[in-house]
């Protein structure tokens, strides 16, 4: 599913305005465990977004949900 230009620009803005990290934890697992790969690509790019945290709970959650592509990212990501 690819993401139109409007919907890229959000994803960017929410995890530019987030104040902590676990605002940015909360949207990697989510993005995981929905296996939106565009969404997770975007997310990764960010160097505050950490896919490993709470047990590798983003790659635990892809996986359980056999989403092939979003696997494939996390473990290509150089922060996992």
């Amino acid at each position: 599913m690819r993401l139109l230009p409007d919907q890229e620009a959000l994803v960017v803005a929410s995890v530019a305005d987030a104040d902590a990290d676990a605002e940015t934890e909360e949207f990697i697992q989510l993005a995981c465990k929905n296996g939106n790969a565009e969404v997770v690509r975007l997310l990764l790019a960010d160097p505050r977004v950490d896919p490993t945290v709470s047990n590798e709970f983003a790659i635990r959650k892809a996986g359980q949900s056999d989403n092939a592509d979003v696997v494939r990212l996390l473990l290509a990501d150089s922060k996992s």
